[in-house]
């Protein structure tokens, strides 16, 4: 059985409904992947294998969940189909910004800070009470209850403020 919020997404390129692989479409994508058969929409070959992932309704797309996180970009959406690919439709700075996260960005460190946070914040000891009240800032600006949240582009959760 789908946990309920699956019903809420839906494919970024053709808009349809989204569904959990099953173990055996697994199987064939890896298998695709091993064959050289199978793409990211960028163009680029894919080359690790899939476990666990969300398919279009018309079989089109593939988005896969890593580390429990569904990956809901366009350009690294997988297909079969040369066809679908969106090859250089993703602009120079987002290219950028995407390319520094995968090269760097997401990375930890061996002091448990993400390598962004490193280059971007102060994370000095003398900073710690100032970061600390503007994390607590932040929960002023979002819903007491509901059901779901989307964390869209907001980069790591590093900081257990965050999870609160």
């Amino acid at each position: 059985m789908s946990p309920n919020w699956i019903g809420i997404l839906k494919c970024p390129i053709s808009g349809l409904d989204l569904h959990f692989l099953t173990p055996e479409e697994i199987t064939v994508l890896n298998e695709d992947a091993a064959d050289h058969k199978l793409w990211q929409t960028d163009g680029v070959l894919m080359n690790q294998p899939i476990e666990q992932g969300l398919i279009s309704a018309d079989q089109s797309y593939i988005y896969p969940i890593i580390s429990g996180i569904v990956i809901l970009l366009k350009d690294l959406a997988l297909t079969r189909y040369q066809g679908k690919l969106i090859k250089g439709e993703i602009d120079k700075d987002k290219q950028l910004v995407q390319n520094f996260y995968n090269q760097k960005g997401w990375f930890v460190n061996d002091e448990g800070n993400y390598e962004d946070a490193v280059i971007y914040e102060d994370l000095r000891d003398v900073s710690k009470e100032y970061l600390k009240k503007c994390h607590d800032r932040v929960s002023r600006y979002l819903n007491s209850s509901g059901t779901y949240m989307l964390d869209a582009a907001s980069g790591a959760l590093q900081y257990s403020d965050y999870l609160q």
